[in-house]
């Protein structure tokens, strides 16, 4: 079991229409004792889509996660949870980002991953999302 679990997601309101939608993200960050650290729900983003959301919340996790812990990021083990198979497979590198704006969120956010121990991925169902977010 990892030291700390960062659950992510993102959406934006409209995502069916053309052209960047207003956007928003969630996450959860809560230690290997299930005790919640943090929890960051609909912040907005202003103009973007879905993908773009799911990465600026998991980037919000990382970054939030390393200001808590200071020079103890570097020892601590990270699991990332989040239903975008889309985010959890390009930060894996096991697909590529074709799109500019995404592999520029991909590249910040494994830079991040970078600052703390093992890092996990996982995708799971959306169900699981909603119960830990609240939406």
């Amino acid at each position: 079991m990892a030291d700390y679990t960062i659950t992510f997601d993102g959406g934006c309101l409209g995502n069916q229409r053309p052209g960047d939608q207003p956007s928003y993200g969630s996450f959860h960050i809560r230690d290997r004792q299930g005790s919640v650290l943090h929890h960051v729900s609909k912040q907005p983003y202003g103009p973007g889509t879905n993908n773009t959301a799911e990465y600026r919340a998991v980037i919000d996790a990382l970054k939030t996660l390393r200001a808590t812990l200071g020079a103890g990021a570097k020892e601590a083990t990270l699991d990332i949870t989040g239903d975008s198979m889309l985010v959890i497979q390009q930060l894996s590198g096991k697909w590529k980002a074709k799109d500019a704006r995404l592999a520029r969120l991909r590249d910040e956010a494994q830079a991040l991953m970078r600052e703390f121990g093992r890092v996990q991925l996982k995708q799971q169902p959306r169900a699981k999302s909603v119960a830990i977010l609240g939406h």
